[in-house]
């Protein structure tokens, strides 16, 4: 991000859940705003969005928000590498929060393959929130990612990355996920973009699964 620039997020989702207990949860807008400060340091504002779970009864309301700071500590030609912190906050439903707050902290990576292949990569390590209003609880987890990207003629890319937890929960094991997409860029300013994402085996006797579309556009100098 350069600074003044603004890049705007948005999406939806609608992650489903088979077995025990299947339930299918609908979550929009997913916004993140993100505010370049200098070269090097943007500033991440993540609005609570709304999410519609078809318990019975039906459960709706807001998630939690959250802000964060990512910081780029350099680049060459082929790479470029930073971090990030996101903390987020009690703010949402008592139904849909965390029922308090949490911290994600990120290593982030990037490397040119060939001029139309790139691989990425994250390791994270989280401390959150977990339980309900009157039963609070806390879990830490490493969360490791690694993917590929390969742009396409006609201003799209694909994309594949593959993501793992240690815990999911307060008493949970990890889990692994899959997901993969397209992106297409409409100009210079807006990009928009397709993803599925699944969990190959099982959590807490259930499947789980998630498609949804989003764009994100960008405001200020070029």
């Amino acid at each position: 991000m350069k600074p003044y620039e603004v890049l705007i997020e948005t999406g939806y989702s609608n992650v489903t859940t088979s077995g025990n207990g299947a339930t299918s949860t609908v979550s929009y807008p997913n916004s993140e705003i993100r505010i370049g400060l200098d070269d090097a340091l943007e500033l991440d504002v993540i609005p609570p969005s709304y999410e519609r779970e078809s318990t019975v009864p039906l459960t709706t309301g807001l998630s939690d928000g959250g802000f964060g700071l990512h910081y780029e500590f350099g680049y060459t030609r082929t790479l470029t590498y930073g971090a990030n912190a996101v903390y987020t906050t009690n703010t949402g439903s008592p139904r849909l929060s965390a029922n308090g707050d949490g911290i994600l902290v990120n290593l982030n990576g990037a490397a040119a393959v060939s001029p139309a292949l790139s691989a990425f990569g994250t390791f994270g390590y989280e401390d959150q929130s977990s339980g309900s209003v009157s039963l609070p609880m806390r879990y830490r987890a490493f969360a490791p990612a690694l993917g590929l990207t390969l742009a396409l003629p006609k201003a799209f890319a694909l994309y594949v990355e593959g993501s793992g937890q240690t815990s999911d929960g307060a008493g949970s094991g990890g889990r692994y996920g899959i997901d993969g997409g397209v992106t297409y860029d409409v100009g210079t300013r807006l990009q928009l973009d397709a993803e599925l994402f699944d969990y190959p085996g099982s959590i807490h006797t259930a499947h789980q699964a998630s498609a949804g579309f989003g764009a994100s556009y960008l405001i200020g100098p070029l």
